[in-house]
């Protein structure tokens, strides 16, 4: 997380799994870490809902996914959320709610 504040301080985007991985749980969404929560109110950036759809396990033990041979996967994008006066509990709820509205 040091090295993503680096980077959204020098103006890069950063790319993190909330939930610790890019695992697609047909069953309901893992807990969302709070680790991005707080880098993202640290920076005062906003976070954008991200869903990957069409992920295959390729090694259970170790919760790694990919696409499908051949098939396609679906990248949904939703809208930015402020992390402005937020705790990190709280813009974890609105990211939560956010993605599983895509």
């Amino acid at each position: 997380l040091d090295r993503c504040r680096e980077l959204l301080e020098q103006g890069w985007n950063v790319l993190i799994f909330p939930e610790g991985t890019n695992y697609e749980n047909t069953k309901g969404m893992l807990t969302l870490k709070e680790g991005p929560a707080r880098l993202a109110i640290g920076a005062g950036k906003p976070i954008l809902p991200v869903r990957i759809k069409g992920l295959s396990p390729v090694d259970q033990e170790r919760k790694a996914f990919l696409p499908p041979m051949g098939d396609r996967i679906e990248v949904v994008f939703g809208e930015l959320i402020s992390s402005d006066g937020l705790e990190p509990a709280e813009l974890n709820e609105k990211l939560r709610q956010a993605i599983e509205a895509l």
